[in-house]
């Protein structure tokens, strides 16, 4: 798992029954090294028998790898996989969770934090995300937005909904997370409003 996409990861984690799902994670978690020949061996063989490509991607820590493929996942999905694993090592289940943020987090964000979010996307991506989102979410994103990025975002709201569909409302709201989760990553923001500065 540790070695696969993280959206290929996350839609392997929704499917496994839960006893499984907690092994996988908590081997993930604490895998030890394998000698480079045996792995690369084995990624070859994996990489063409089951997903018919031959390149591989950046190894990640193990905690943030873990979070990264739960991000993958809308909140529903991802409450359901942090709820089976409430019997995972206490301190490891809290490094998860530290790392995990969805759109809907957003309303944990100082505004400071949340105009330095959204000066990094864009207005046709905003306006997608926010389709659907209930008002007070709706009304604190607008609010950290410039006077013209808000009269934009409230056009595209008012009109209608045209052929956006809900995959496409949620690919901008994992868009939007994953800029947040960067941002944090490289000390701008924190994800936290209790620990942000203002």
């Amino acid at each position: 798992v540790s070695k696969l996409p993280s959206d290929l990861a996350a839609r392997l984690f929704v499917v496994l029954p839960p006893q499984l799902r907690n092994a996988v994670v908590q081997r993930s978690l604490h895998i030890g090294n394998v000698a480079p020949a045996a792995a690369e061996l084995l990624e070859d063989v994996l990489r063409r028998d089951l997903l018919g490509r031959s390149d591989s991607g950046p190894v990640k820590a193990h905690h943030g790898q873990i979070a990264n493929i739960f991000n993958q996942l809308d909140r529903s999905e991802m409450e359901e996989l942090m709820a089976s694993l409430e019997d995972l090592n206490r301190d490891d289940l809290n490094r998860i969770k530290a790392k995990l943020f969805t759109f809907e987090d957003i309303e944990r964000l100082s505004q400071r934090a949340r105009l330095l979010l959204f000066d990094e996307v864009q207005t046709e991506q905003i306006a997608t995300a926010l389709r659907g989102a209930d008002t007070k979410l709706q009304e604190l994103v607008l609010s950290s937005l410039s006077t013209r990025g808000r009269r934009m975002v409230e056009t595209e709201l008012g009109a209608e909904q045209g052929n956006i569909t809900a995959q496409n409302i949620a690919d901008a709201r994992r868009t939007i997370a994953r800029i947040a989760i960067d941002l944090s990553e490289r000390g701008i923001i924190t994800l936290d409003a209790g620990e942000a500065s203002s």
